[in-house]
Parts: structure tokens; C-alpha cells; sequence
């Protein structure tokens, strides 16, 4: 606990043991509220300083999933069970298990699971029967009794996101990393995104000639729609992995986006290549993937109309049918129409 318009903290805020401190400037960089084992490690600074003495809008949801860890043991001959060059996905559209290799050739497996389902999981037989139903051909790779032992006795971690607005107070206490924004883990970036929020302090620090008050507000007006942003793609990220792959309509545009980008790759960027391996802000990701998402599809569907009316004036002049003629002067009235109020755009 502490004052924070005092500049004093308490530390640590729980124990009967403390010591008080008094600084000038406060930089914050903490862990998200999560139960670990038998351990409660909470943002206390954001939620007991920030929330109770300043007007901060906070929002933390859990998103009723859990995750819980699994390991996938080397073969007897000491080498990988399975390809270790790859991430590897079990995607059961509202489920997965992901696999990733470690260094003494096994892997650590992580189940994603619904709460719910993971709370009817109470005997070994229920356990065996959900791996039986949706990942068949992981149970040799895990063991059965391995797989029961792992999902009845390791925690299952709640998935949770946080946003707060702002992320600094006056020119001395500031919150950065998961103290500020903490979101799910399927875009691989909490940590990269605490490295960023450093990087993009210390450029408005020196661009203002390292004026406190200045710089942490200007920190805080820009940097949040970049950290909401992310918080957002790592959720759609999350619906990506476990479901959309296995559409063959997601697996198309995928195709197209990468032979796009081969095309032109200083103009049309994927929105994983974006978030993963760019600098582009990523607020400035989303709203680039959306109108890149317009062009392409408006431009499809341009194509699939202007092909359609091409064929019915085939007909029309190969035939001349009264009734194939009208159908396709309708279409064409139909299409023009459509381009002129530019509806193509507003269709995506």
C-alpha cells in the first residue's frame, strides 16, 4: 500500500513485516493478478495505489478458458517424438493442444481448454475419454498414465486480460509491461510488448528533453491504443488457432495473403508477419489488416461479378433469349448500382 500523491510505498504489501520508501519517480513493471498454485501474485500497485487514489478506468476479464501443461517425453533412443522445427497444433474448434520442443528433446504440451470442460474432468476415465474424442493420435506420443497424472494434479491457470487507462500518474509513478496490459498468450508478444513500451518511453523522454509530466502523459495518450490493440489480436488469435484452421476458407485467404506478399512485399503484409516480425504499431496493424481485408475481398467479388456478367452477355449474344437477356441486363443495372454507391467497400 502507500500515498502516491506522497511519493511513499509500503513493500511487500501483505506481510506483517514492511519498510516504507520514499521516491521521486516510481516506474512500475509487475505481474497480472493470477493464482499460482497457492500463491496470490496481484498488480498491487495498478489496483490499490492507481485505483483507489487516481481516476483510472480499469478493465480485467477472465475469458473462461484454463490452460494446463502436459509433457511429451523423448524416445528411448533419446530424440524428439515428432518434428521439433515446428509448433505443433491439435485445433478442435473450441479446444487445442499445442506442442514446442525443448532442449532435452521432449516437448511441452499445453492444453487449452474451456473451464467447464475442465471441471468435469475429475477421474482418469473422463480424462482418457476427452484425449480419445479429440486428440487420439496424441495419446502414445503422452502416455495415458502421464496424461492422466498431468491434467488431475497440475493447476489449471486461468486466462485473463487487463486494460487501464492511464498508465502514469503526475510526473512520477508510471506503470509499464504487464502492471499496465496484460493479455492472453497466443500472439507471443508480452514480453516483446514490455520491451517496446521501454523503447517507445525512452524516444519520447529524449524528444522532450526528458520533461517528466510531459513525457508520461504523451506516453499515455499513445501507448494505450497500441497495448488495447494487441490485447485484441491475441484474443482473435487465440479463435485463429483453435478453430479457423481448419476452414478451407481461412486456408485460402492465408494462400492468397502469402502470394500477395511475395508479389509485393513492401505493400501487402499478412497480419501475422505484421504483429510477429514488423515494427508497425499495432494499432496501426489493425487497422492496415482491415483495409487490406476491404481491397481484397472488394476486389474478389469485383472479379466474381464482372466474370458472371461477362458470361450472361455471352449467352445473351450466343442465344439471344428473351429471357437469359433480361436476367442479365438485371444483373448489370444490379452491379452498377453496386459500384456506384461504392458497396463493395461497405460489404467488409
Amino acid at each position: 500500500c502507500g500515498k502516491i500523491q506522497k511519493h511513499t510505498f509500503t513493500f511487500p504489501p501483505q506481510t506483517k513485516v514492511s519498510r516504507t520508501i520514499q521516491t521521486s519517480t516510481t516506474i512500475r513493471k509487475c505481474q497480472t493478478w493470477r493464482v499460482n498454485r497457492k500463491r496470490k501474485d496481484d498488480s498491487w500497485l495498478r489496483w490499490r495505489l492507481f485505483k483507489s487514489q487516481t481516476k483510472l478506468n480499469y478493465q480485467q476479464a477472465y475469458i473462461g478458458h484454463v490452460y494446463v501443461e502436459l509433457i511429451i517425453p523423448p524416445t528411448k533412443d533419446g530424440q524428439f517424438a515428432i518434428e521439433p522445427n515446428y509448433l505443433h497444433i491439435w485445433p478442435r474448434e473450441t479446444l487445442m493442444l499445442i506442442a514446442l520442443p525443448n532442449l532435452d528433446k521432449s516437448f511441452t504440451c499445453t492444453l487449452f481448454i474451456p473451464l467447464h470442460m475442465k471441471q468435469e474432468l475429475t477421474t482418469e476415465e473422463h480424462v482418457l475419454d476427452l484425449f480419445e474424442k479429440y486428440f487420439p493420435d496424441a495419446i502414445n506420443l503422452l502416455g495415458r498414465r502421464n496424461i492422466c497424472n498431468d491434467i488431475l494434479n497440475n493447476p489449471a491457470d486461468e486466462l485473463v486480460y487487463i486494460k487501464c487507462d492511464p498508465h502514469h500518474y503526475s510526473n512520477h509513478t508510471l506503470l509499464l509491461g504487464d502492471a499496465a496490459h496484460a493479455f492472453v498468450p497466443f500472439y507471443g508478444q508480452g514480453l516483446n510488448c514490455g520491451f517496446e513500451d521501454c523503447l517507445v518511453l525512452d524516444k519520447i523522454l529524449v524528444a522532450n528533453g526528458f520533461d517528466l509530466e510531459k513525457s508520461f502523459q504523451q506516453y499515455s495518450d499513445t501507448r494505450i491504443r497500441d497495448t488495447d490493440s494487441i490485447c485484441d489480436l491475441s484474443l482473435y488469435n487465440y479463435r485463429e488457432m483453435r478453430s479457423h484452421v481448419n476452414s478451407k476458407i481461412y486456408l485460402l485467404r492465408r494462400a492468397i495473403d502469402n502470394a500477395i506478399f511475395r508479389l509485393m512485399p513492401n505493400t501487402y503484409m499478412p497480419l501475422y508477419t505484421m504483429v510477429t516480425f514488423s515494427d508497425i504499431p499495432y494499432h496501426a496493424v489493425v487497422n492496415r489488416n482491415q483495409l487490406q481485408t476491404k481491397i481484397l475481398y472488394g476486389t474478389l467479388l469485383a472479379l466474381i461479378i464482372a466474370i458472371g456478367i461477362a458470361l450472361l452477355i455471352y449467352c445473351y449474344v450466343a442465344l439471344a433469349g428473351t429471357e437469359i437477356a433480361t436476367i442479365s441486363q438485371s444483373i448489370v443495372r444490379v452491379a452498377a448500382e453496386c459500384l456506384r454507391r461504392n458497396c463493395l467497400a461497405d460489404l467488409w
